[in-house]
């Protein structure tokens, strides 16, 4: 079922940007990478977390879950860049 859901969505953008009088196709692409993005990682967190997608209890389990690994994503993102930001990139000796 969710796969109908996803490639009805992904053939609706498909269509949307095909249309002559849209000037921003490249938004209209990442929207589409992005949306296909969101699904892929969806699945595969609720496969790896053995969630039974096909019950509605299910599904909205697996929302709470793929948004609960999206925000831990997001905190390590925020880690590695603080980590960078730190980082001594160019050393002070003199010569």
């Amino acid at each position: 079922m969710w796969w109908l859901i996803l490639i009805l969505a992904v053939l609706g953008i498909a269509f949307i940007a095909q249309l002559s009088h849209l000037k921003h196709k490249a938004g209209i692409i990442a929207l589409i990478v992005f949306l296909a993005f969101m699904g892929i990682t969806f699945v595969l967190v609720a496969r790896a977390n053995s969630v039974d997608l096909g019950s509605s209890s299910g599904f909205f389990s697996g929302i709470k879950l793929y948004f609960s690994w999206i925000g831990h994503a997001l905190g390590n993102l925020k880690v590695l860049t603080g980590n960078a930001v730190r980082m001594e990139w160019f050393s002070n000796s003199t010569g």
